[in-house]
């Protein structure tokens, strides 16, 4: 590449120097030959002039040393191996390069993750979850008539389709050690971690429910009265019922409230069947036990009445209609307590499953949830403008999948827990570093900062949320600003000229990257390239007037040096050749560097 006149290009030494910063707050740090002689260089000083010549010399000797506290000072993702690997193939090792490697490796491991996970969304986890749907409502409306009837011929007939339903559910289980989880716009793939949310939640509750205690603990010799409770874990299978409408419940949560009553209703009239009614298959052979449709119907009536908390359900039992029909719907003995008790505590559910639905329909109405609320509010927003004005059916549905995005984020919630003036200045700054600080280490040279210095630019932060297609810089525009990539990926575009021509794509910057560095380099420069999201996602945009507060002149410097590296590899694709203005920044970046490299090379001569 071709330098401009009275330019030279800076030795490795340079680069590797100007981008580690000195140890103090906001900063990596340096080896300990370099550190300790800090302060003995201010007290013996030295001539700068005969140490200049030196530094060339030793370019080869220090290069690897100081390769790893290039862009990747402490990294503990292994970023100073890929560092190591590219520098052995080109001595010229940029930022982007690195972070790109990195990325690249983590893509890599995540793919390895994921060949055997199911994707939130994908087609195969869409379909085995309607499957499972399909299931559990059969499950759940077969199980308590399983333990109510045991003694029918038509239960005894669906064997199989039990079996195989209990089959399925064990497939369940194993599939959701499977299925990749999806949080704040992030993907969880570590089967680890997979494992051990399951483990905590619900895996326990899944295997005893699951377990098929009446074919391992029953016996020939056992009453009919306990074979018929070894089957009511399964009665309990519900409960997965109860977290699908929970994955989904702004969907349909008055609809399901609405058929959690009438399900419960059928689980009391089968408790109902079951309590009252003592059959053998023997005795339904001979036609001598009641009707099962009859009897279910009467229980149903008996257990809807109980549900809406009335003592009514007495009328239902029936009478013995003939001697020819010895077995009848009728209680054992006069008000016996088993029987009280059942029915007490079905109206105290009935009561809670009444409020429940009362509760449901007023939140239906009003939105409860503030931040569901204003997903809500942002939708009807969007409708009534594009009633009337003419929104182009692709920007409509850009626009609804974004505040989807936001929703799902749930940036705005964070952002409104921040901006409370209730909290103290330290407990914001740790709440922000709790939300931001993990993202800001994924820029290399800030992963060993100074948790002070992170929490005081965290306190500044502003959350961006983008879109695929949404331009975020605009060609022109005053940078006065540095964007984080948080999550998703951005691309960098050479603006074509025309305004309905996006132009070429230079570079793809991943999460732990940055942009808007020409703010840092010169005062209210102007961009020279426009910003597009290449996929959804979201930024972390800090002003340069906090930066400059808080960032020592060093980690500055670092900013600056990414910014001229930049300038440089634009240039290159380009034209082949640096130009104005970059010729000036380029050379005003030399000053910088060459000042403290002088400077660091001294103070290590003197400790040595």
């Amino acid at each position: 590449m071709a330098l401009p006149e009275g330019v030279s290009e800076p030795p490795s030494l340079l680069r590797a120097a100007a981008v580690s910063p000195a140890p103090s707050a906001g900063s990596p740090v340096l080896p300990g030959e370099i550190t300790q002689a800090n302060d003995k260089a201010q007290d013996l000083g030295a001539d700068s002039n005969d140490t200049k010549k030196d530094a060339e010399s030793v370019v080869d000797s220090m290069a690897l040393r100081q390769l790893d506290k290039r862009w990747c000072s402490g990294m503990q993702r292994n970023s100073a191996m890929i560092a190591a690997e590219l520098y052995a193939e080109q001595a010229d090792v940029t930022f982007d390069e690195v972070v790109t490697a990195r990325k690249l490796k983590t893509k890599q491991h995540k793919l390895q993750q994921m060949r055997f996970l199911l994707l939130p969304g994908s087609p195969q986890l869409n379909a085995w979850r309607a499957t499972m749907v399909i299931t559990v409502l059969l499950a759940v409306l077969s199980a308590p008539l399983e333990m109510a009837f045991s003694h029918s011929q038509l239960v005894s007939n669906l064997f199989w389709a039990s079996k195989l339903i209990d089959v399925l559910f064990w497939l369940d289980m194993f599939v959701t050690f499977n299925v990749a989880t999806s949080s704040h716009g992030r993907m969880e793939t570590c089967r680890r971690t997979l494992a051990q949310n399951y483990a905590k939640t619900w895996l326990v509750p899944d295997f005893l429910i699951n377990f098929p205690w009446d074919d391992v603990l029953q016996e020939h010799g056992k009453t009919r009265k306990i074979a018929k409770i070894l089957k009511l874990p399964k009665v309990f299978r519900v409960t997965r019922l109860l977290r699908v409408a929970d994955e989904e419940a702004q969907f349909f949560g008055t609809a399901a409230n609405i058929g959690g009553f009438l399900l419960m209703g059928h689980y009391l009239a089968c408790i109902w069947v079951g309590l009252l009614v003592d059959c053998t298959k023997e005795l339904d052979t001979q036609h001598l036990c009641p009707d099962m449709l009859t009897a279910y119907l009467q229980g149903l009536s008996v257990g809807m009445a109980s549900l809406a908390g009335s003592d009514s359900w007495t009328r239902f039992s029936i009478e013995q209609a003939s001697t020819t029909e010895p077995w009848s719907f009728q209680w054992h003995a006069f008000y016996t307590a088993l029987c009280e008790l059942v029915a007490a505590l079905s109206c105290l559910l009935g009561v809670i499953l009444v409020g429940m639905l009362y509760s449901n329909l007023a939140h239906a109405m009003d939105r409860h949830h503030s931040h569901t609320r204003l997903f809500h509010a942002r939708v009807s927003n969007l409708q009534a403008a594009a009633h009337q004005h003419a929104i182009p059916k692709e920007l409509f549905g850009r626009i609804k999948r974004h505040y989807y995005y936001v929703w799902s984020c749930g940036s705005d919630t964070s952002k409104a827990i921040l901006t409370d003036s209730t909290l103290s200045l330290d407990l914001r700054r740790e709440l922000a570093y709790c939300f931001y600080g993990d993202i800001l280490k994924q820029v290399p040279f800030l992963e060993m900062t100074d948790k002070h210095f992170l929490q005081q630019i965290c306190e500044f932060v502003e959350i961006e949320i983008f879109a695929a297609q949404d331009r975020i810089i605009c060609a022109g525009d005053v940078g006065t600003e540095l964007y984080f990539v948080a999550v998703g990926e951005v691309e960098v575009v050479v603006p074509s000229g025309h305004v309905e021509e996006r132009g070429t794509v230079i570079k793809t910057l991943h999460e732990g990257s940055f942009f808007g560095e020409l703010g840092l380099l010169f005062p209210d420069s102007k961009h020279k390239v426009d910003v597009y999201g290449s996929t959804a996602g979201w930024l972390l945009v800090v002003p340069r007037g906090t930066l400059e507060k808080f960032c020592t002149e060093e980690l500055l410097e670092t900013f600056r040096f990414v910014a001229l590296e930049r300038l440089r590899k634009h240039s290159e694709m380009a034209t082949g050749a640096v130009e104005e203005p970059q010729v000036e920044a380029y050379k005003l970046m030399l000053e910088h560097t060459q000042r403290l490299v002088t400077k660091r090379f001294v103070r290590a001569q003197i400790a040595v």
